[in-house]
């Protein structure tokens, strides 16, 4: 299994958002844009919506992406 950083989930964010304006895409995932924009903007970690729409909704990667798990 590949460990993703959060690099790699802004990455797949930013290309599954293509033209759609954040607050139109953060509604088609289920959070708040204000909340998504802190991710972006890597200011907060992504939750399990964000995980589970990028196709990552093991609990396990949300904590090796907060340093919490096993390298």
């Amino acid at each position: 299994m590949r460990d993703y950083t959060r690099d790699d989930v802004v990455k797949m964010l930013e290309a599954k958002q293509g033209a759609l304006k954040q607050k139109e895409f953060a509604e088609k995932i289920g959070v708040s844009a204000p909340f998504l924009a802190n991710v972006v903007a890597k200011v907060r970690m992504p939750d399990g919506t964000i995980l589970k729409f990028l196709g990552l909704e093991k609990v396990e990667q949300l904590y090796r992406m907060a340093g919490k798990g096993k390298r």
